[in-house]
């Protein structure tokens, strides 16, 4: 297992550099040419956009256990990172190959004085973890009082300040809490087909094959957990042209206005 799931680290390591240059993160998965298996393809995607949607959280805990972290190899710090967000939230990785992987891939990468720290800033976290799953770990007493406790939720759910604050003014305590927590779950993975007839007879072929688990979205798309597309493969149609990915939201809105077919 850790040998492996070093390997899909290091995946994640390179489409993180391409989502920074511009590249949206759904066709960076899509176009992403490694040779993986299924699994480990699912592993990416999980790894890749858990990353994304938890980073403030966990660069500010990497902060707890590293000192002058900003002089230290971005990627150095991500593969330290990927392995917290694994102990966090991947319950069926085991702690030993999350850890293990990171080290390894660390003293592959950066030689063994990285990798001994990395082994570490781990194993102070793996003792603490179980605090870290409560709000009170990313509290600080330098945060100004009267906005202390959006400072914390900024961290633990890994939102901007100004955003929660901005919740805060608009919609009150209780809308922010909520829109923060659905902030933080898994994001919903929307499909488009083409208005061809290929795209059609593909949109066809999906809705008879996925029996059910994922939710119509107007007449061509379709959206759903990450974990229920393991019975449809999508690079081709992608690659054909007949499917692009747009986000649930996005659909949406095109729906709302009228403008499918613009």
């Amino acid at each position: 297992m850790s040998s492996e799931f070093c390997d899909v680290r290091s995946c994640c390591l390179s489409l993180l550099d391409l989502i920074e240059k511009g590249k949206p993160i759904q066709e960076a998965l899509a176009q992403y040419d490694a040779p993986l298996s299924d699994r480990d393809r699912h592993l990416l995607s999980e790894l890749l956009y858990g990353f994304l949607r938890t980073e403030k959280r966990l660069f500010f805990i990497l902060s707890r256990y590293l000192q002058n972290s900003s002089s230290l190899p971005i990627h150095f710090l991500r593969i330290i990172a990927l392995a917290i967000y694994s102990l966090l939230f991947l319950d069926r990785i085991p702690p030993y190959a999350a850890l293990s992987s990171a080290v390894q891939l660390c003293k592959q990468r950066y030689g063994k004085s990285l990798a001994n720290r990395a082994n570490a800033v781990l194993r102070s976290f793996l003792r603490d973890m179980e605090a870290y799953r409560t709000f009170s770990a990313y509290e600080s007493s330098l945060d100004p009082a009267p906005v202390r406790q959006i400072h914390t939720l900024s961290r633990f759910y890994s939102l901007p300040f100004w955003l929660l604050n901005y919740w805060d003014e608009v919609y009150g305590k209780s809308a922010m809490l909520l829109l923060a927590k659905r902030s933080f779950e898994r994001p919903l993975l929307g499909l488009l087909f083409a208005n061809t007839s290929s795209g059609k007879m593909s949109y066809s072929d999906f809705a008879s094959s996925t029996e059910g688990s994922w939710q119509k979205l107007g007449c061509l798309g379709f959206y759903g957990r990450r974990s229920s597309q393991a019975a449809f493969s999508f690079e081709p149609l992608h690659a054909h042209g007949d499917l692009s990915f747009q986000s649930p939201g996005s659909q949406a809105v095109l729906l709302a206005l009228g403008l499918t077919c613009w």
